[in-house]
């Protein structure tokens, strides 16, 4: 019994420790929920605390802040799902974009649209002569939204 209990207690460890790759997107599942347009970059850490800290080290990916016409945006990736291909491509995070520290839209086609996703890992690993991946230098407006001369944005 002692000798169950010990191999249990260290199992459990070394799942802790080492985090698992289907716990991010499980605590991402449940943080969603609460979070919406127009929220404070700081309400929004909050809520997705714990999806960060079940996220591997290998897996986060740095976020990306620009200025334009005077605003600051930032656009935070969240490891949202996980596709075992041994690679971290854009279809197993969810973008998150600030404006001022105030959330203005997530997805990909508030960024502009993915640039790599699972079926391009997947064709290189089977042979194929050439992979589709979207590179675009240019800048741009990521999100187009206005105010209504108030604190509402449309977009």
């Amino acid at each position: 019994m002692l000798r169950l209990l010990a191999t249990l207690f260290i199992s459990s460890s070394l799942i802790a420790l080492n985090g698992c790759s289907s716990a991010a997107p499980r605590a991402y599942d449940a943080a969603v929920q609460n979070v919406y347009v127009g929220m404070d970059k700081r309400e929004f850490d909050i809520v997705m605390r714990e999806v960060n800290d079940k996220t591997r080290r290998k897996h986060r990916r740095r976020s990306e802040a620009y200025q334009r016409n005077g605003m600051l945006y930032e656009v935070v990736y969240v490891r949202s799902s996980n596709v075992k291909d041994d690679a971290n491509t854009d279809d197993e995070y969810t973008p998150y974009l600030f404006q001022d520290k105030t959330l203005i839209g997530y997805g990909w086609a508030a960024v502009g649209g993915k640039k790599t996703d699972s079926a391009d890992i997947a064709r290189a690993k089977a042979g194929a002569t050439s992979v589709n991946v979207k590179v675009d230098t240019r800048q741009k407006d990521y999100f187009k939204c206005k105010k209504d001369g108030g604190d509402n944005l449309f977009c």
